[in-house]
């Protein structure tokens, strides 16, 4: 069948870090018994204001790939599943610092800023992750995710903050958490034995 819904780890950043703002919808479809292709696209903008700097960045990003399902319930009527599965990531943003101090006691102060310029960054991911049906037809899932930075093109003159749907730019490895409510529209629900 096909599955869509929304992630709502992004909103969780948002009480941690009042900075980051996003929003993400999900979809899978079953190809064949245990196989599912995934499906992933949504925003993340970035804005810090500090006393010498200034950032913003607003991104979109997809995610496609396939997930395997290495258990399945036999208990009728459950559907739950584990799953691993991968990723190829690609995001668009544009990022810019209206204002920066560099603070040097011999030199004095710089102040600078830099325009909006654009970003697009490319990345795998790995994943493990459980889904379990909590009502007919409409699922929880979490998953763990390793993501690994393939490239990522962007001004010399300003490094990104972090990626849209990727997660913080300083590291080329990146640890993420999806947490997913979905709606399975059941085409072809199983058969009660």
């Amino acid at each position: 069948g096909i599955a869509f819904g929304i992630d709502i780890a992004p909103f969780i950043i948002r009480i941690i870090n009042e900075e980051r703002t996003g929003f993400a919808f999900v979809g899978r479809y079953g190809i064949k018994n245990r196989l599912w292709a995934g499906a992933e696209a949504g925003f993340e903008n970035v804005k810090y204001d500090k006393e010498d700097y200034s950032y913003k960045s607003n991104g979109t990003f997809v995610r496609l790939g396939i997930d395997y399902d290495i258990y399945v319930s036999d208990e009728y009527p459950t559907n739950n599943n584990i799953f691993v599965g991968a990723r190829y990531g690609y995001a668009w943003q544009n990022h810019q610092s209206d204002k920066f101090v560099i603070v040097d006691d011999y030199w004095g102060a710089f102040e600078g800023s830099v325009g909006k310029t654009p970003v697009n960054t490319h990345w795998l991911e790995g994943l493990f992750g459980l889904r379990c049906e909590m009502l007919p037809n409409v699922y929880m899932s979490w998953s763990f995710r390793g993501k690994v930075r393939l490239a990522s093109t962007h001004s010399a003159d300003l490094n990104p903050y972090t990626i849209a749907g990727l997660g913080k730019y300083d590291t080329r490895v990146v640890m993420g958490f999806t947490y997913t409510v979905e709606y399975q529209i059941p085409t072809n629900r199983r058969k009660k034995r």
